[in-house]
């Protein structure tokens, strides 16, 4: 085990204070007659001089009994699962507690069979050597450093390195997590580590749609996910994953410049769907969709933008009139527009969708409902088909408030006729 000076960890990597709180659960243990330690990606974060936010604690005993007993110190028991693991809430912070195991997996990909185990056995089932470091929280020993695999070498090192052979097929999820720590961090992925992907990535098959939906969620929520998503090009992994997912230079660009450009609150795993979509034709968009476990809205956004890469010929350059195909547009996702517009090669329909974007979206007649009232409209369906008709004529003909205020008072004229409609007027 690497030796590690308490003081110089204290003093230099975490600022003055930051792990005090968790004395009193080092002594609760302690009193149980268990040891607790800090471990994994907090671990690592601290090392790296980063911000802390998850805190995973292991017990080398009994978790629920442990748990239970900090309900004393004022935590409180949010949820615990089969796999021997507990969430708590402790002041402002929420940790996960686990059992210190062993795993054994059946087949690649399935969940595990866990018994308990030593702490350094419990290190080794992690997913990686910069992962399997852990912090001590007994009094005797606090904060003294366990890095049994070297992971503080690979730390410095600047690599992704996994544990042992068999890594990728227990859990073939780690593969796409390596990719993702790699583009997070900086890191480069070990050479050895890099042939165990290369040979093991058709196992990746093997993961349930719903953990494969949520590790690609997680890696489109990181900041550098264009990177990470080229990489997992590189290695041929998304065609191992489905044979609709799709990354060239055409999405790519479309992907970043949409991040750029567009200040949306659009989730970036439905933004790379859409983009898809525009890509594929609707039999591979409903391929896709028995892919992954993808919500309701990503189902939206995948089968709209399927659509209105089919339609967009008829909507843009087929209509009428500027109105008309206003109106058409006005029924679409406007996030699907502003993509598609980055998406498309035609230039004519760029420029036509980034005037609906920047310009033709806002047209509005100058009158509102309550001008309509004052001028002797009554109240009902004929005020929104007003306010249409108006704002029509101002798409199509440019026409000014005062023309607006001719043609109010000209159908409030013609409304006491049957069958008066202002579209036809």
């Amino acid at each position: 085990m690497q030796e590690f000076d308490k003081t110089v960890f204290l003093n230099t990597t975490v600022p003055p204070g930051h792990l005090e709180w968790l004395r009193p659960f080092g002594e609760a243990a302690v009193r149980r007659g268990e040891k607790l330690y800090l471990v994994g990606g907090v671990v690592r974060d601290l090392l790296l001089k980063k911000p802390a936010t998850d805190y995973d604690l292991v017990i080398d005993g009994d978790v629920y009994g442990f748990c239970t007993d900090l309900t004393d110190l004022g935590a409180k028991i949010d949820a615990q699962s089969q796999f021997r693991t507990m969430k708590i809430r402790f002041e402002d912070k929420i940790l996960d507690v686990a059992t210190s195991r062993q795993e054994h997996y059946a087949v690649p990909g399935s969940l595990p069979v866990i018994d308990p185990a030593p702490i350094d056995v419990d290190l080794r089932r992690r997913d990686f050597k910069i992962n399997a470091m852990a912090i001590s929280l007994l009094p005797d020993s606090f904060c003294e450093l366990l890095d049994p695999y070297d992971g503080l070498v690979d730390l410095q090192q600047r690599r992704i390195d996994v544990l042992h052979e068999q890594s990728f097929r227990d859990d073939p999820t780690r593969i796409l997590r390596a990719l993702r720590y790699a583009s997070r961090l900086g890191f480069d992925i070990g050479p050895i580590t890099e042939s165990y992907l290369h040979r093991d990535k058709q196992h990746i098959t093997a993961i349930s749609s719903d953990r494969l939906h949520n590790e690609l969620e997680r890696i489109f929520s990181e900041e550098g996910s264009p990177e990470i998503l080229q990489r997992i090009e590189d290695f041929g992994i998304l065609r191992t994953i489905s044979q609709n997912l799709v990354w060239n230079d055409r999405l790519s660009k479309a992907y970043s410049s949409a991040i750029d450009l567009y200040d949306t609150n659009m989730p970036k795993w439905d933004l790379y769907l859409a983009l898809v979509g525009f890509d594929a034709n609707v039999n591979v968009t409903e391929g896709l969709l028995g892919d992954f476990g993808v919500t309701t809205d990503q189902s939206r956004y995948l089968i709209a933008a399927a659509n209105f890469k089919k339609d967009v010929d008829t909507v843009v350059l087929g209509a009428t009139n500027v109105s008309s195909m206003v109106f058409a547009l006005d029924d679409i996702s406007l996030m699907i527009i502003m993509v598609f517009a980055l998406y498309t090669e035609n230039a004519d329909i760029r420029t036509i969708l980034e005037n609906y974007i920047e310009n033709l979206r806002h047209v509005r007649p100058a009158l509102e409902a309550r001008d309509l009232l004052s001028m002797g409209i009554k109240e009902g369906p004929q005020i929104s088909g007003i306010l249409r008709a108006l704002r029509a004529k101002r798409l199509d003909e440019g026409i000014t408030e005062e023309c607006e205020r001719s043609l109010v008072l000209k159908w409030a004229d013609a409304a006491s006729h049957e069958g008066f409609d202002p579209d036809q007027n």
